[in-house]
């Protein structure tokens, strides 16, 4: 199980949100951090959350 918080612009956190249970994962924190960003934080199998992490490029 990895668990993995990053900074994102808000329109890749938005589409962690609608999406990350299509790649087998959870989100289980956001969370705004100002100037467009926010703190996402995502759980899930090593390769799932990697395919979600490749998906938005980060």
């Amino acid at each position: 199980m990895t668990i993995k918080t990053t900074l994102l612009p808000v329109e890749k956190a938005r589409f962690v949100q609608d999406h990350c249970g299509e790649y087998g994962c959870q989100l289980a924190e956001i969370a705004v951090a100002g100037k467009d960003k926010a703190k996402v934080t995502v759980t899930g199998e090593d390769e799932n959350v990697q395919k979600l992490s490749d998906e938005i490029g980060e």
